[in-house]
């Protein structure tokens, strides 16, 4: 599971590079981005939702406290390997990186897989 993260944490870091052109704007947006994580449900368990009825993940973390976006393809091993740590014992369904809003919203930028 880990070597699919890290491609897929890597394909993460190109879009978003090349979606977001303007330095300016790729530096505030980084302060802003959350990794939702999101399982396959087994147990018949029902998520809960955000105001706007977006589902609320399973688990997520602001992503610039696991580093700074010049330093992300430094970390990207250990990131895919904290993952792989929340995702112990569960199936992952889908990695959603957003900068979400707190009614549910995303704001300027949504990466999904």
């Amino acid at each position: 599971m880990k070597s699919k993260v890290i491609e897929l944490l890597k394909e993460f870091y190109s879009c978003y590079l090349l979606e977001i052109d303007d330095e300016y704007e790729r530096e505030v947006t980084w302060d802003f981005l959350q990794c939702e994580l999101y399982f396959v449900n087994i147990n018949g368990h029902i998520r809960s939702r955000y105001r706007e009825g977006q589902e609320f993940p399973d688990y997520k973390f602001l992503i610039s406290h696991f580093s700074r976006i010049e330093e992300f393809p430094e970390y990207i091993d250990e990131f895919a390997r904290d993952i792989e740590r929340a995702a112990s014992g569960r199936e992952l369904e889908t990695i959603f990186i957003c900068d979400r809003m707190p009614d549910g919203d995303v704001d300027s930028y949504e990466w999904e897989r």
